[in-house]
């Protein structure tokens, strides 16, 4: 009975491993193993997507380089669109010219500015030294009358000076100005000349405050004003109440400077002097 059941068995496990083996005859492969996966794929001659193929033809026309032709067609357009009852031609030759002749205009006022300015720094440099050198004159004359003393006189010779004057919450300059400066000083006071392309201003202030510059110079009326006028290409020169400077003027102006400079610097010594003796704080002169 057992050998029996043995050989139905065995020819049930037959049957089954012939069917197996017919099925998977006929079954369509899933993968191979020749083939590799898409991403073990280099970049080459058999990638998926060739990076040397020719891309111009799927350029769009919102990428195209139409070399000016979308002006001259949208001028074509307009010209078509639009109907004048007279030709406009005449009106629009006008329209440019004085178009033209204003660039010009603009151009040639602009040189002109830029020369009058150069001129006028040019002649202001002149005059300076010549105020400078005079005053400088006197000075050395007083010195050897007087000795080094309290009204001794020093120079500075004139020389331009940038300097800011407005500055922005970091402290960075946002504003600068220059001058070109000269200085006669005592031990009490200072004679100031600062010159720039509208002019030469004079101050008589402290000596301690003409360090500061400007913005000191802006607490103090200038004793002298001078103010220079372009002409012909010509400089003219004249002081704040319009009266011209000539030779015999500048040096009538620099006596008057320098005996000012003197005189104050007299009132200031002896205010200095009876302070001292009364105990009272030094009255600066104006």
């Amino acid at each position: 009975m057992l050998h029996g059941l043995y050989l139905g068995a065995e020819s049930m496990l037959r049957h089954l491993i012939a069917n197996i083996s017919e099925t998977a005859k006929y079954s369509r492969p899933r993968n191979s193993g020749s083939k590799r996966a898409y991403f073990d794929k280099k970049w080459g001659s058999d990638a998926a997507f060739d990076k040397n193929m020719d891309r111009s033809q799927y350029e769009t026309l919102a990428f195209a380089d139409y070399g000016g032709q979308g002006q001259i067609n949208d001028q074509i357009l307009i010209q078509y669109k639009t109907k004048f009852s007279e030709d406009p031609s005449a009106f629009l030759d006008k329209l440019a010219k004085e178009t033209q002749d204003f660039i010009v205009n603009r151009e040639h006022l602009a040189e002109r500015v830029k020369r009058d300015d150069a001129l006028r720094n040019t002649h202001m440099v002149f005059l300076m030294e010549q105020l400078f050198e005079t005053l400088t004159f006197y000075s050395f004359e007083l010195n050897n009358a007087v000795g080094f003393g309290p009204l001794h006189i020093a120079t500075t010779s004139p020389r331009f000076v940038t300097e800011a004057v407005r500055f922005n919450r970091l402290r960075d300059a946002e504003e600068v100005v220059t001058y070109y400066r000269a200085r006669l000083s005592t031990s009490t006071l200072s004679l100031v000349m600062r010159g720039d392309k509208n002019g030469i201003q004079i101050f008589i202030m402290p000596v301690a405050r003409a360090i500061g510059l400007s913005k000191q110079e802006s607490f103090y009326r200038p004793l002298v004003t001078l103010q220079a006028k372009v002409s012909d290409d010509q400089i003219f020169w004249c002081q704040e109440d319009g009266s011209s400077v000539s030779v015999c003027a500048l040096e009538a102006l620099c006596m008057n400077l320098f005996q000012e400079f003197v005189a104050k610097n007299r009132i200031s010594l002896l205010e200095q002097t009876n302070s001292r003796n009364s105990g009272a704080d030094p009255v600066e002169v104006d």
